[in-house]
């Protein structure tokens, strides 16, 4: 890593990382910061069992970390690929909501492992040792993120949809957009806290990036009719088909797939 004060804090990062967890250590590379070796965690949820454990597990810090998220790998072969993993074998630690919103205030690498690696392995050695998750599962990918923001509305994904496009305008210009309730009444006199809410915790900019890559996704599914059941099967308690549709064919929705920022189409 280079001589600069980023460059610095970033070392002091992984020193308070791997005092607290001595098992861990740092792997010489170029660019990326890399740790690897046994973590060890004693942990407990609100009101599942208090479990201790350890992983061989393999951690790699992007230099423009935070913005884009470290990864994680579980290196000896005790988590199968079918739990919860991504494409390139690193684990999936959750939505990039739920990752955005664990690291955010003061994010550094350890507090991407004490609120982003070690939940994801203590669910699992709860699994192993219990029979169960100790809490919910979010899908894979774009319907995880979808997920992720209705869960945050209070709603279900479907209806969730338009309110997350408007948490993606700035709040003067949403006020004054029709309320997705059907109230007939504009934004601004109807459900703008829910909105403002929405944005205030994620971010506009994180929304506008997660709508895009959502809506895109998603009308690439709504494409290939062999790709929508892959994605219904994942379904529990949501009609994902109907989800699939409504984001591909809603007309606040259709702009944010296009390669280029164009004025929103407003509906008829």
């Amino acid at each position: 890593m280079r001589g600069t004060a980023a460059g610095r804090f970033r070392r002091s990062e992984v020193a308070e990382l791997l005092a607290r967890y001595d098992g861990l250590r740092i792997i010489p590379s170029v660019g990326a910061t890399r740790i690897a070796g046994t973590l060890t965690f004693r942990a407990e949820g609100r009101t599942t069992a208090r479990l201790e454990d350890s992983y061989e597990v393999k951690i790699e810090v992007p230099t423009d970390f935070p913005e884009h998220m470290a990864l994680a790998w579980e290196t000896r072969g005790r988590i199968p690929a079918t739990h919860h993993k991504l494409d390139n074998g690193a684990l999936c630690l959750g939505s990039r909501v739920r990752l955005r919103l664990q690291m955010a205030g003061s994010p550094s690498i350890l507090r991407f492992v004490e609120r982003c690696l070690i939940p994801y392995l203590y669910g699992y050695s709860h699994l192993s040792k219990i029979g169960k998750m100790p809490f919910g599962e979010l899908h894979h990918g774009e319907l995880g993120s979808l997920q992720e923001l209705a869960s945050l509305l209070q709603m279900d994904m479907g209806t969730s949809i338009p309110y997350c496009v408007l948490a993606t305008m700035r709040r003067r210009r949403a006020n004054k957009q029709p309320c997705p309730c059907g109230s007939a009444r504009r934004l601004g006199r109807c459900h703008n806290r829910r909105v403002n809410m929405l944005r205030s915790r994620v971010g506009r900019q994180v929304l506008i990036r997660e709508m895009q890559t959502i809506a895109a996704a998603f009308r690439e599914a709504s494409s290939h009719k062999s790709a929508v059941p892959v994605v219904a099967q994942r379904a529990k308690g949501q009609n994902l088909r109907d989800a699939i549709r409504e984001v591909a064919d809603e007309p606040l929705l259709a702009w944010w797939a296009l390669p280029t920022r164009r004025a929103p189409v407003q509906p008829v």
